[in-house]
């Protein structure tokens, strides 16, 4: 009978024949479900697989590289690092992560630190400490921003 459910004291399981083998599944309730697309051909189990790129995606995606064919995908690692000994929170935000602040690490020298891959280009970026956003005073490259102040800019190679 599929769905058969019994308790027991640690947590409710149940268990299902397999229509074609007649062997039995065990699980629990409540663990987290999956896309299940595929059969394991041996123990009748399922498999998640992943998503497959269609052939209009795939064209779409390789004429976008053609048009960059000197442009680099690799994302290089950057180190930003802020003096700021006195803040509580310190996070950075710019246009690599759509201006989402994203939290760095105080290091015992008082200097804020954050390593970050991104993508090659230029980016804006600024500093929020303890919800007061500041330009990077190390940074002599700025641009004005929409908000009356300056945005960093760095240059990724």
């Amino acid at each position: 009978m599929p769905g058969k459910f019994r308790s027991s004291n640690t947590a409710s399981k149940w268990t299902s024949t397999m229509p074609d083998s007649g062997r039995q599944a065990k699980g629990r309730i409540g663990a987290k479900s999956r896309k299940v697309t595929k059969t394991h051909a041996a123990t009748g189990y399922k498999k998640a697989t992943k998503p497959r790129m269609t052939q209009e995606a795939d064209e779409m995606f390789r004429a976008k590289i053609a048009r960059h064919p000197g442009a680099s995908t690799t994302k290089k690692s950057v180190m930003f690092t802020l003096d700021a000994p006195s803040g509580l929170d310190v996070s950075i935000a710019g246009s690599f992560n759509d201006w989402e602040p994203q939290a760095m690490i105080k290091k015992r020298d008082g200097l804020w630190r954050a390593a970050l891959q991104l993508a090659p280009g230029t980016h804006r970026y600024r500093f929020l400490v303890d919800t007061v956003w500041r330009e990077d005073p190390s940074n002599p490259r700025k641009i004005h921003n929409d908000f009356g102040g300056f945005d960093s800019i760095c240059d990724v190679l």
